[in-house]
């Protein structure tokens, strides 16, 4: 089992995803559960690197900070759920990136909910800077050359 960072990225290893360098200044969040629960660091920020300028921040890997939104802990009120969102946004976003990225879809809600800043899924972040291709081979094309109605 692969998490989706981990997918995209061997499809961009493997040429099988280009992706366009976006510009765009980009803070992510290592989410708790993805880096110090399954050890996985280095995909996501590669990926990163690949579609915008990744910034540093103090609370990388192993030194992230929880979103306060973990499913983990039922006994942190709703109140002290958002504190800790808030004091992790703050610092997250030092520097005023255009988005701050995470891979975790509850880290996505629980960010999103405290912040003006953009707030996305490495996925969707990749989605957005996929190169379309360029090629307009049609299926099925006959000699007589009608044109079929799929492209590839």
């Amino acid at each position: 089992v692969l998490h989706h960072t981990q997918f995209i990225k061997r499809m961009i290893d493997d040429g099988m995803l280009r992706l366009s360098f976006t510009r765009k200044n980009i803070s992510y969040h290592t989410p708790c559960e993805l880096g110090r629960g399954s050890g996985i660091y280095s995909e996501p920020k590669e990926i990163l690197r690949y579609v915008g300028r990744l910034r540093k921040n103090h609370f990388e890997d192993e030194n992230g900070l929880c979103c306060g939104g973990s499913l983990g802990n039922m006994k942190i009120s709703y109140s002290d759920k958002v504190l800790i969102a808030t004091d992790a946004v703050a610092h997250l976003t030092e520097g005023d990136p255009d988005i701050l990225a995470t891979s975790c879809p509850l880290c996505k809600k629980t960010f999103a909910s405290v912040t003006s800043t953009p707030v996305a899924d490495i996925a969707e972040i990749v989605a957005d800077a996929i190169v379309k291709p360029v090629s307009s081979k049609l299926i099925g094309e006959s000699a007589k050359g009608r044109r079929a109605s799929a492209i590839v």
